[in-house]
């Protein structure tokens, strides 16, 4: 072998030492790298086709002309002693090199905790401001970074990519190809034709400030924009139907949203944690605001609730501190337990049930009103006069006791629940704007004056032929009754001292679905002059019939469980045990008591 082509070859070798190796043609056994960019672009760039100028000077390449040289190659016997000699320089070149490549990355990074992109990459974008990475991120859609100016831009026809979040460089970042500069984002540039924002896009992008969406967009998929905390405003356009959950969670720097009108419902953590945000309007066309929907946001000093909303979930503006007031319009109906936990005030006069939802207060008064009889909490026995609005009573509630709520003036509304049985006598007697009662299935007692003088009672709307009925449950009847009455079909409970007084009822039909009938019920109605109880009666309040002096006989079917009557007239419980009462419009010059009275 000629000593020039001796000295070519130790030059190679140590090339090769130094820079890495590359097969090179008609060299068995050596290896031969030009320079990488590797030390100047964040890693996947390269796996995006990241582009750069200085890289196309490879005038090296040109030498392999050298490799015609081959007819030296007779003289092989040399080469195959070669990887005697040079590959335990290979083996140990990775040894000596390796370690520095290994220890690379751990003096940069913890030193950075923000990428070694970073820090290897500055010198590069300082004098390349034109460098940009371009792939694809959709079906139609391709995508393009400009390193000087950091804004991502999004381009062509129809949805993105949907993404995940992943764990890159000690920080949960978004999957999506532009995860290698997702702390050099500042501006995000959607164009014209873009339908879909897909799902974790922009998740971790926490220099993002920025966000153009157009019209065209229709869908912005779930986490799109979580931990953004960089992004100070966004608007939504009209076109928008559909926000994804945790869309905009913990973006802590996000002070304003305008929500478009395309939207028909905000989706459940859509902007959890958003402690920065002071204002939100919701578009009129919003029906459900989802569970925690804007929980923890410390900020918010101010919410609209449109017309439209019919359900606010669970948690939906919890801990929202900074909140002292917000109205819930009457069409809502469906308020999720703690919907309004720690707000300081919420007014609100509809139907929902589970008041006060964690508010502190609901339309000025005490949100927790109640003292109980007992330690169950089975029955209300008082409630503050100061209380107002709509008021739910607790299902643990079985039975509301004698004038709990009476004289509650502020009070406009009562839900009352399943789990309550009986109501006693003017339980909410006085209170003059209580106009709306949602009142229980399985009423069995309803006292006598339970909802007199009520805004329900004073309603001459709700009387039907001089009788009141709540429901199935009948009330109370006009003074001035007269002649016979038939009770409604589907008749439960006739309440205490419903007939009372009605000196000219002279006769009622009590239908077979009455179970109960109150106390004094038919007091002094003084020309009835006879009743028919029938089977499905189960319950006679005491003096039921009392002071009916015309009273000359009560009837009792023969299968009714717990009563019974007498060829007299008298009526008895059914082991006649127990004499309930005499009709005193008989008479009859004696009587004598059976021996099984007692």
């Amino acid at each position: 072998m000629s000593k020039s082509i001796k000295q070519g070859l130790s030059i190679l070798l140590c090339a090769a030492l130094l820079f890495g190796a590359a097969p090179l043609n008609g060299f068995a056994g050596l290896r031969l790298d030009l320079p990488k960019l590797s030390a100047l672009v964040p890693p996947k760039a390269h796996a995006i086709g990241f582009v750069a100028e200085e890289t196309t000077t490879r005038p090296e390449s040109t030498t392999r002309p050298e490799s015609t040289t081959r007819p030296e190659s007779t003289t092989r016997p040399e080469a195959t002693t070669r990887p005697e000699t040079t590959r335990p320089k290979a083996t140990t070149y990775p040894e000596t090199t390796r370690p520095k490549a290994t220890t690379y990355p751990e003096t940069t990074r913890p030193e950075t905790t923000t990428r070694p992109a970073e820090t290897t990459t500055v010198p590069y974008w300082e004098t390349t401001t034109e460098a940009q990475a371009v792939n694809s991120c959709g079906r139609k859609l391709t995508w393009s970074f400009n390193l000087g100016r950091g804004v991502l831009t999004i381009s062509g026809r129809g949805d993105m990519f949907d993404f995940e979040s992943e764990e890159y460089n000690g920080n949960w970042v978004t999957t999506a190809p532009w995860q290698a500069f997702y702390k050099l984002i500042r501006s995000v540039v959607i164009e014209e034709g873009v339908s879909g924002i897909g799902e974790a896009a922009f998740y971790g992008c926490t220099r993002l400030t920025s966000i153009t969406i157009p019209n065209s967009v229709k869908r912005i998929g779930a986490f799109a924009f979580e931990t953004c905390t960089g992004l100070t405003g966004v608007t939504i356009p009209d076109s928008v139907t559909y926000l994804g959950n945790w869309a905009f969670e913990n973006c802590t720097g996000l002070k304003s949203v305008a929500l478009g009108s395309g939207l028909t419902e905000i989706s459940m953590y859509a902007f959890y944690g958003c402690s920065g945000l002071t204002s939100v309007t919701i578009p009129n066309g919003v029906r459900n605001i989802g569970n925690c929907a804007f929980f923890g946001c410390k900020g918010l000093t101010s919410v609209t609730l449109p017309n439209s909303v019919e359900s606010i979930s669970y948690d939906a503006f919890a801990w929202c501190t900074g909140l002292m007031s917000v109205t819930v319009p009457d069409s809502v109906t469906d308020i999720g337990e703690g919907a309004f936990c720690e707000v300081a005030n919420v007014i609100y006069n509809g139907w929902a049930d589970g008041a006060p939802w964690g508010a502190r207060t609901v339309n000025g008064c005490e949100a927790y009103p109640f003292i109980y009889s007992d330690e169950a909490k089975t029955e209300i026995s008082v409630c503050f006069p100061s209380y107002c609005g709509v008021i739910t009573i607790p299902g643990s509630v079985t039975r509301i006791g004698n004038c709990a709520f009476e004289n509650c003036t502020g009070l406009t509304g009562a839900i009352i629940p399943n789990s309550v049985t009986g109501i006693g006598y003017h339980a909410f007697l006085g209170c003059t704007k209580l106009s709306m009662i949602a009142v229980s299935a399985n009423l069995e007692e309803i006292g006598a004056g339970a909802f007199t003088a009520t805004a329900f009672f004073n309603n001459r709307s709700n009387w039907k032929d001089g009788v009141l009925y709540l429901d199935h449950y009948l009330l109370d009847t006009d003074y001035e009754l007269t002649g016979d009455c038939t009770i409604k079909p589907g008749t439960t409970c006739i309440a205490g001292e419903a007939f009372d007084y009605c000196r000219d009822l002279t006769g009622v039909t009590i239908p077979g679905s009455v179970k109960s009938i109150g106390e004094r019920a038919f007091e002094y109605c003084e020309k009835l002059t006879n009743v028919a109880i029938p089977d499905s009666v189960t319950a006679i309040g005491a003096g039921a019939f009392a002071h009916c002096y015309g009273l000359t006989a009560i009837t009792v079917d023969k299968n009714n469980p717990n009563y019974t009557a007498d060829e007299s007239g008298v009526l008895y419980d059914k082991k006649k045990t127990v004499l309930i009462q005499y009709p005193i419009g008989r008479l009859h010059p004696s009587f004598i008591i059976p021996n099984r009275v007692n």
